[in-house]
């Protein structure tokens, strides 16, 4: 559930770890 939230906010999908890491955080 987390890393749909975090899919969301960052409208892509989050890296490794990307559930530790804020959704403002810039993933790159």
């Amino acid at each position: 559930i987390r890393q749909a939230r975090a899919r969301l906010a960052t409208g892509k999908a989050p890296p490794r770890g990307a559930t530790a890491r804020p959704t403002s955080s810039p993933d790159g």
